[in-house]
């Protein structure tokens, strides 16, 4: 990229952030008693009413709400890429393949359950136009040799067709989340050395490295506290991809003996200045921080472009996320203060 391209798509990347929901918005959000008042709190008070105008509060619910937030992040990026092709292109793709790694596992939940006809696509329209799979086609599937149709020519289905059970025998559903992921980050990994300068491919690595080491000690927390998994099962679940921990490390959190063990050996690595015992929830939200804390220093730090673009799209992620949280907490009708506590952005 040329250094005006550069400065171009920093200076659009920021101005995206720059209209990111604020401290105050989420505490007026926590005060409201509906999705329908959540709905119109957005349409006429943050960057969302573009998607939200022509949408009827009375027929907004959780799922279209947030399939629409979810579906404007992808148009952002799909902008972006028109604007800067070299960045924005394949961040979209990377969103995208997620997105149907999600919907193919909710299928395979479903069939392996027994009920197959019970998966239907969740995803927002502007995904169902974009992607590789036949959502109409999954929808209808009954079997695992239908479901291998739907995918079609998508990149998943030389991978799904390795795991077609036996008849009458669940799919091995660990095993294909970790092959799919395994190939969407391998896939990554190889764009981004191939598109991106070294500078910038060194710190957009660093960022997706960081986001696999979370899952991994995700991972482990989990299976040690409700599954008592052995650490040999584990390394077998675990990506070699490292950021703030060696391999040496890793291995030596999956030999710990406890969940709270888990935690205490986190304590002591890197992470350990984002861990406070008292505020401890979920792992997953402990995970959630730490990537919203250096996903924010470094949009804000980098001068990389992909970098920050790519700090950008996973903190607009957590956003939605957090708004997704105040709307299931309203749905069931949480105290504010305990639906603050799910949410990454704090309101106190």
């Amino acid at each position: 990229m040329s250094k005006m391209a550069s400065n171009a798509v920093l200076t659009k990347t920021r101005a995206m952030f720059g209209q990111r929901l604020t401290e105050q918005n989420y505490r007026e959000l926590l005060a409201l008693g509906t999705v329908p008042e959540v709905a119109d709190y957005l349409k006429s008070r943050t960057h969302y009413a573009s998607i939200l105008t022509d949408v009827r509060d009375m027929a907004m619910n959780r799922r279209n709400l947030e399939h629409l937030l979810r579906g404007k992040l992808l148009r952002d990026l799909a902008d972006l890429a028109q604007f800067e092709r070299n960045v924005g292109e394949h961040f979209f793709e990377f969103i995208m393949l997620q997105g149907e790694i999600d919907q193919v596992l909710a299928f395979i939940r479903c069939y392996n359950a027994g009920r197959p006809e019970e998966y239907l696509f969740d995803a927002p329209d502007f995904f169902h136009l974009h992607s590789g799979l036949d959502l109409t086609a999954l929808a209808q599937a009954r079997t695992y040799d239908h479901f291998l149709e739907a995918c079609g020519s998508a990149w998943a289905a030389p991978i799904l067709k390795q795991f077609r059970p036996e008849d009458g025998q669940p799919v091995r559903y660990d095993a294909v989340e970790f092959e799919l992921d395994k190939q969407l980050y391998q896939r990554f990994f190889q764009v981004v050395k191939d598109t991106f300068p070294k500078e910038s491919a060194d710190e957009v690595r660093d960022i997706l490295c960081l986001h696999i080491e979370l899952d991994n000690l995700r991972k482990i927390y989990r299976a040690k506290k409700y599954y008592g998994a052995s650490a040999d099962t584990l390394r077998g679940q675990l990506f070699p991809y490292y950021f703030h921990l060696s391999k040496q490390k890793l291995d030596a959190i999956a030999d710990a003996a406890s969940a709270d063990e888990v935690l205490r050996m986190i304590g002591e690595t890197a992470y350990g200045r984002y861990y406070d015992r008292k505020a401890f929830t979920y792992i997953d939200d402990y995970a959630m921080r730490v990537m919203f804390d250096i996903c924010r220093k470094k949009l804000h730090l980098s001068s990389q472009p992909a970098a920050v673009v790519y700090s950008a799209v996973t903190l607009f992620q957590i956003e939605i996320d957090d708004i997704v949280n105040i709307i299931e907490g309203i749905r069931y009708q949480l105290k504010p203060e305990k639906i603050g506590e799910m949410m990454i952005m704090r309101t106190n």
